[in-house]
Parts: structure tokens; sequence; C-alpha cells
């Protein structure tokens, strides 16, 4: 595969509620250190929990609640404390101790009315919604929304907002689910050559750089350059450090799904499985007991195990 451009989440935040001086007293008064935008999921927590509490905000965090969104947003939080979804042999692992706390992290967040209680009808542009409107202090989303989050007539966050790296975990781990768009040759193409000239093309510096100027993260290193340099120019701080922190994510955070065919059946199988744990209508250990178990069955009937 040759990639075309890709894409990863950064943590989005909300400049005017942290550094309002009232709220940051108020915050290092009642946790102990100073208000500033989450670094781990521990403090996304804390701060979810005294915006909320302040009844500055309707939510503290959000997250997409369904389908491959929330199975995605469930690993990058596992990743980040130290789990994962398989182990080598491909036997799913996620009922430990990393799976525990990342379930645990999510229901608590909903039993204590910290995120929507919709979450499991919401999807991307529902989460992207909430925080155009002003209800969520901050939460990881894809840089695509930019352009859209900093639009007046659009969004009540327009010039209001700040992008950073995500947070880490137990393990120390940054999260950093990602992808990308991508360019490949199947083995039916009738003419490999001019298959890969045009590849070749579309991934150049000056297509790659047009992409960029459109809000595409680059994967060229020389385009990368070009399209900060850009920024640079802006009247808006935020165009350049968006960009910056993106460069870094790509580079040093970014890990994909797991690579086989049946992702997306594993996390259709998974994700009413998470829901019911987020929503309390299963317990923690007992939700990913059966998740796992049906995803080891899963996996079996497809012959993944078979020597």
């Amino acid at each position: 595969l040759i990639p075309r451009h890709a894409d990863i989440s950064g943590m989005h935040y909300r400049t005017d509620l942290f550094e309002d001086p009232e709220l940051q007293a108020g915050f290092e008064e009642a946790y102990g250190y100073p208000l500033a935008p989450p670094e781990t999921l521990e403090q996304m927590y804390d701060m979810s929990e005294f915006f909320v509490g302040e009844g500055v905000i309707q939510y503290g965090t959000q997250f997409a609640g369904k389908e491959e969104a929330l199975a995605g947003r469930f690993y990058e939080v596992l990743v980040a404390n130290g789990g994962n979804y398989f182990d080598e042999d491909f036997v799913p692992i996620f009922d430990d101790e990393a799976g525990m706390m990342s379930a645990q992290w999510m229901q608590d967040l909903y039993a204590n009315g910290l995120i929507p209680a919709d979450t499991p009808n919401l999807l991307w542009p529902e989460v992207a919604q909430n925080f155009c409107d002003g209800n969520v202090a901050f939460y990881l989303e894809w840089y695509g929304w930019y352009s859209y989050f900093q639009d007046p007539e659009s969004c009540e966050v327009a010039g209001k907002f700040g992008i950073m790296r995500g947070p880490t975990g137990a393990g120390d781990d940054y999260t950093g689910w990602a992808g990308a768009h991508a360019f490949s040759i199947t083995e039916a193409s009738e003419n490999k050559e001019a298959a890969a000239q045009l590849v070749k093309f579309l991934t150049s510096e000056s297509v790659s750089y047009d992409e960029g100027k459109l809000g595409l993260l680059p994967v060229r290193d020389d385009v990368w350059a070009r399209i900060i340099a850009d920024a640079a120019e802006s009247d808006v701080e935020l165009d350049k450090v968006r960009l910056e922190v993106a460069q870094t994510q790509i580079a040093e955070d970014f890990f994909t799904p797991p690579l086989f065919a049946d992702w997306i059946s594993f996390t259709d199988t998974w994700y009413p499985t998470l829901q019911s744990i987020i929503l309390g209508d299963t317990s923690v250990e007992d939700g990913l007991a059966t998740a796992v178990e049906d995803t080891q069955t899963m996996l079996t009937d497809f012959g993944y195990y078979e020597e």
C-alpha cells in the first residue's frame, strides 16, 4: 500500500474554559494540581467531573457510542492503558487488567453524567455537533472537522478551542488509533505499469501539497514542511499549531486497528456488549468475558486458529 494521506485524533479543548482564572483556582483547590488541557485519561475524568459539577458545561467529554467508532475509541484507550485486543497469535486478550480499566473508565463517565445520555446513538457527525454547539469541554476528534469548527457562522466554539496531543494512560502510551487512505495495485490489474505511474503521480509532492492545502494530513515530510510554512503566515495561531501537533502524532503515536480482514465483523460483534457495559446493564468483568468468548468463537468459525 502507498498512503495518500493519514488521519488521527487530537485532543480538542475549550480554551475559554481552561483559561478562566476562577475555574483554574477552583480546580486546583479541589484536585490539587493546575487546570490545563488533560494529558492523561485520569485527568480527563477529573476535569470532566469538575466542569460538569461547576455547571459551566453540559458534558466534560464524549465519544462516538456505536459501531466501529465506539470499538475504535475503546481500542485507543485500551492501548494507552497498556493493553490490546489480541496477542501475537490473534487470541483475544482484552478482558485483562487494561481492558477492565478502560471499560470502567467509560462506564464511570456515563454513570456520573459526564458524557451525553444518548452516547449509544452518537456517531461522528453528532459528537462533532455537540462540540460545535458548545456542549463539551474537550474530547478526541479527527482533524478533518477543523474548518467547520473555525466557522463562526456554524460553530459557537470558533476561535475558542485548541488542539493538543492525545492523552496517555496507565501504560504511559498515547492514544493514537489512526489510519490512512492508500493506493494499491491489484493482482488482477491489466496494466500494472500504468497503474504504478498513476499511483506515483497521485502520491507526488505536488498533488499531496494541493490536497494538504484542502485539509488532508500528508504523509510526506516535504509536504508537511510546505503546509506548516504556509500556515505560519496565518493570523490564526492554531492553523500552524494543529499541523505541528498532527505531524508529531502521526510520527510517534500512530497505530492502526488490528490488520485483518474481519475487523468490522469483530467490531460488530463487540460493540453491543461494550454499550451494555457503558450503560451499566452488564458488569465490566462479565461483559468483557462474554465479548472475549464471542470473539474467539467467531474467529474460530472463520478459521483463524486452524493449523
